[in-house]
């Protein structure tokens, strides 16, 4: 199946999902902002379209090791993002644990990078 198939069948079905829990959860689905909805379309594009989609395509190439590994990456990427777009710090006691993560993503790739060259 390809990417923009698989895409286009998971998102379809997860929305629909979501609609349906939403509507029977009483949640306000209108009412926003427009400032909110470019919020949301902007967060659609980039988290689902280049984000999540753009995995599902890579992981043919890269394999699943890799791929998961760099999934790693959303926690310091959406706290960033957080923290200049939306002007939301994360607590300290979350930075150290965001520095693991970066530590250990910088081994997992200079360790990738030995076993190339060897």
């Amino acid at each position: 199946m390809s990417t923009t198939a698989y895409t286009c069948v998971c998102y379809a079905t997860a929305a629909a999902a979501l609609l349906v829990v939403c509507l029977i959860a009483g949640v306000r689905l209108g009412g926003y902002s427009g400032e909110t909805w470019l919020k949301l379309a902007v967060l659609t594009l980039t988290a689902q379209l280049l984000g999540h989609s753009l995995l599902n395509r890579v992981v043919r190439g890269l394999g699943p090791a890799i791929t998961s590994t760099g999934i790693l990456l959303e926690t310091p990427g959406a706290a960033l993002i957080a923290a200049l777009w939306l002007g939301q710090h994360p607590p300290a006691a979350a930075y150290p644990a965001l520095g693991v993560i970066l530590l250990g993503l910088a081994l997992v790739v200079l360790d990738g990078r030995g076993r190339r060259g060897g």
